[in-house]
């Protein structure tokens, strides 16, 4: 089960205030690592290659295992509240209580992905979501 911590901000649930700090645990079923790099191979003007450098930092790609529908809300928040690139922590091993590798992150995506998962013949109400969002290193 991962866990993150953040600052409430945008679509707060009922009994939430704007600009506290909230943890949330939700269970993963993907964590895909990927490297972003920042360069830049710009020639001289002389014609001689000219790479410059800017930082490569550690990324991922997230995906959530479905949930209830009764729960989405406090994931709709914190995935509004960190997609203005505010600093939060993300442990994808571990629990609140007990961390395991808890990570500084920003969000890097241009907003999060959520796909309904139906329950037929039962009107919606035990409809599940499955959300997907992308962090990289601060």
């Amino acid at each position: 089960m991962a866990w993150a911590q953040y600052i409430a901000r945008r679509g707060l649930l009922a009994g939430h205030v704007a600009e506290t700090a909230y943890v949330i645990q939700f269970p993963i079923t993907n964590c895909d690592p990927l490297r972003q790099v920042k360069a830049s191979d710009d020639p001289s003007l002389s014609g001689k290659p000219n790479g410059i450098y800017w930082y490569g930092k550690d990324a991922w790609d997230v995906r959530t295992r479905s949930v209830p529908l009764d729960e989405s809300d406090l994931m709709i928040e914190f995935l509004k509240s960190t997609e203005d690139r505010q600093i939060f922590t993300f442990d994808a091993y571990g629990r609140p209580e007990m961390p395991h590798k808890p990570i500084q992150v920003v969000r890097t995506d241009s907003g999060h992905s959520s796909q309904r998962v139906l329950r037929l013949k039962q009107g919606g109400h035990n409809d599940r979501f499955v959300f997907g969002f992308s962090i990289r290193e601060r």
